[in-house]
């Protein structure tokens, strides 16, 4: 069976179009903007008022392929094939791996598992939407936690890369990965 091959965001801009014009405009900012503001909320709340002649008409700019990270011609694609925490993230094992697979990895356990450690520290070195949380040490050693460290393998294009992560910027191959988790939602609801 071969993988299937979609594009979720030219998927949705497609989907997009059929939509009114306060939902194409709030797709624009959800995917160019890092988080809305409350003074967004309140724009497409007059737009979409605006349409039932309850506000005064304003500009809106829909979602359109320009909005769309280019994904593909000429970029190499990245896939993360590993993460290995060392130190300074939550409660989570020294030299610990988590392995990704070849297309989806779901990550799920119990609670304190470590689930919410792994997120972290990806949220910080790819790219993820809304405010990247705080790393914090394990807050039950009697000592001062030590500065988070992992490392990160990924393929980008036909190389293995291998990048020693300290809770630095993202790396430029790694913020074409995009991280969602459960603290992540719509805020239009």
């Amino acid at each position: 069976m071969q993988p299937i091959n979609v594009d979720v965001l030219k998927e949705i801009l497609t989907w997009s179009r059929t939509r009114p014009s306060w939902q194409r405009d709030a797709l624009r900012q959800l995917v160019t903007k890092r988080a809305l503001e409350h003074s967004d909320i309140e724009e497409l709340t007059a737009l979409c008022k605006s349409k039932h002649g309850l506000a005064e008409k304003d500009a809106w700019t829909p979602l359109e392929i320009h909005h769309i990270p280019r994904r593909g011609g000429g970029f190499d694609v990245v896939k993360l094939s590993a993460l290995v925490h060392h130190h300074g993230v939550n409660a989570l094992a020294t030299d610990q791996t988590l392995d990704f697979g070849p297309a989806l990895t779901i990550v799920y356990g119990n609670n304190a598992a470590g689930k919410s450690g792994y997120t972290r520290i990806l949220k910080r070195a790819c790219r993820a939407r809304g405010a990247p949380e705080e790393i914090l040490g394990n807050v039950l050693f009697d000592t001062v936690p030590l500065r988070p460290s992992a490392t990160i393998r990924f393929e980008f294009g036909a190389k293995q890369e291998e990048l020693r992560w300290t809770d630095q910027e993202s790396h430029d191959a790694l913020s074409r990965v995009s991280v969602l988790d459960r603290h992540w939602t719509c805020p239009l609801g």
